[in-house]
């Protein structure tokens, strides 16, 4: 082999060791890309996965907000209403006269009474009732001393000199203690007996 034949075999084989390199360096640069763009693609499926479970939250966190609100706002009104049965409860106590007026205020005096002797505190709208005559002659602190005798006890109660600031009924002051027999006193006490019920019967198409 001449000198020649041996430059040119040392040329092929650099050029072929040359191409293999470069074929090997861009394989593996197709590689690269190609891992590369697999990893994107995984990521942007994480992010999109985790974008629409969050979106899934707030959208679940939304409408429980929304529920709870429109809950509040049942239970508002319920309760309005409630308040408002009871108030007028109230208002038509205070608006009862004559006999009525008189059966009620003496059942409450007869029952609450503790010595008989007690001041009587009215409402200054219903105090006339107390000083002149308001059924059958005789004033309203006459008829209720005359119903504490009926029943058994003291009747000389008093009336006080100045008036409650209460709508209906009267209170009693007493020298060791008051005994309130007002008419929003009455109700209250119902009310904290039996609201259950009547909301029961206010609402039982709903339950």
């Amino acid at each position: 082999m001449g000198a020649q034949q041996i430059l040119d075999t040392i040329r092929l084989d650099a050029q072929a060791d040359a191409q293999r390199m470069l074929n090997a360096a861009q394989a593996e640069a197709e590689k690269a890309k190609a891992d590369a763009l697999a990893a994107a693609g995984s990521e942007a499926a994480g992010i999109e996965a985790k974008a629409a479970a969050e979106a899934a939250e707030t959208e679940k966190r939304r409408l429980l907000t929304a529920g709870i609100e429109a809950r509040k706002s049942a239970l508002a009104k319920k309760r309005a209403l409630i308040d408002e049965v009871f108030a007028q409860a109230k208002q038509a106590l205070c608006s009862l006269s004559g006999e009525e007026y008189r059966a009620l205020v003496c059942g409450l005096v007869t029952q609450g009474a503790q010595t008989g002797c007690e001041q009587v505190v009215v409402p200054a709208d219903v105090a006339e009732r107390y000083t002149r005559p308001f059924l059958g002659g005789k004033t309203m602190l006459e008829l209720l001393n005359e119903a504490l005798v009926q029943a058994g006890k003291t009747g000389s109660l008093t009336l006080s000199d100045r008036t409650g600031n209460f709508a209906g009924g009267v209170q009693l002051i007493g020298e060791e203690s008051d005994v309130d027999c007002s008419f929003g006193a009455l109700v209250d006490a119902f009310r904290d007996e039996n609201e259950a019920k009547v909301y029961a019967l206010l609402f039982q198409t709903e339950e």
